[in-house]
């Protein structure tokens, strides 16, 4: 009638239930000889929802082939390693092997390429960002790193420059490394080129220099070699951030693809980067007392085969 009363309560609205989700990768495309055993890294990452188990399981092995996992589960993120061994009778060539997790009702996959060598024999293999080994490889990573923008990073730049002024602050120096080198472990490297698409020639000679620092694409600098991170002399040019030792020389009197042969010294560096892949830092182009500049295109130029190309012709183990 005319009372009104009232009451309250409390309603807490909670989020949506997200359902459990992961993504699933691997170390790259790999190489192996014959009889002989390699591995690669798989890593499951959580992406939503609460994690649960993952299994795995290898698919597209070649022939007398057999597949391993130092864990055949974990709950991501995490990770495990698939070690493969070949037989003597294994068969020479490049296979695609897939790596299958399965958690719950979700199910990824990841793949990468293996090649198998026969032992003693002599193998070329070239490295070009989207074109070889394979279309998929993407190992490349280069920038510049120039003293007029000490600050300012080229990582995503289509075209790398080489410059020197003789002293007058204005330097532009090249980085580049080839990673995920698919030459099996105990490989001995004979030869060793690197192939550059020149869009501005030079009537000079630059020369090439092994990098020591882990230097960073994104973050690398006239000042630093990663976010955070100085080179020991500002421009790469401490005993700590570069070699002394010139591995090779880059001539370029016209525009298009020219091929840069290493020396001896420059053989023995690769030669380390394939005995031991934390040690490959790349190289550096450069020269303070050439004024005509060096222009050529990067990992990053829309013409895939334009993009830097490293060869090297190993005899397998």
């Amino acid at each position: 009638g005319a009372v009104a009363k009232t009451t309250s309560f409390s309603l807490t609205v909670n989020p949506a239930s997200t359902s459990f989700n992961f993504s699933l990768t691997n170390g790259g495309s790999k190489s192996v000889s014959q009889g002989s055993s390699v591995s690669n890294s798989i890593n499951a990452a959580l992406v939503s929802g609460t994690t649960q188990s993952v299994s795995f399981s290898a698919s597209g092995l070649p022939t007398g082939a057999s597949a391993s996992f130092s864990s055949t589960a974990c709950s991501p993120t995490c990770s495990t390693t698939l070690t493969i061994k070949t037989s003597s009778t294994t068969p020479t060539g490049t296979s695609t092997l897939t790596v299958t997790g399965k958690g719950g009702v979700v199910t990824k996959t990841t793949s990468f390429s293996l090649t198998v060598a026969a032992p003693g024999s002599t193998k070329t293999i070239s490295f070009q960002d989207g074109v070889l080994p394979t279309s998929s490889y993407a190992g490349t990573r280069d920038t510049a790193i120039d003293q007029t923008a000490p600050t300012s990073n080229y990582g995503t730049a289509t075209t790398l420059r080489a410059d020197g002024d003789d002293g007058t602050g204005k330097d532009v120096y090249a980085l580049l490394r080839w990673g995920s080198l698919t030459i099996p472990t105990g490989s001995t490297v004979k030869s060793v080129t690197l192939t550059l698409n020149v869009t501005n020639p030079t009537s000079g000679t630059y020369e090439l220099y092994a990098l020591k620092r882990n230097w960073v694409e994104t973050g690398a600098t006239w000042n630093q070699y990663a976010s955070g991170s100085n080179w020991l002399i500002a421009g790469a040019k401490g005993t700590a951030d570069r070699g002394t030792t010139v591995l090779g020389t880059v001539t370029a009197s016209s525009t298009g693809k020219r091929t840069i042969i290493l020396n001896a010294a420059g053989i023995a560096l690769v030669q380390s980067w394939v005995n031991s892949p934390s040690t490959n830092n790349g190289i550096l182009i450069a020269d303070p007392i050439v004024s005509d500049g060096l222009v050529f295109d990067s990992r990053n130029a829309l013409t895939a085969s334009n993009r830097p190309k490293l060869t090297v012709t190993y005899v397998a183990p």
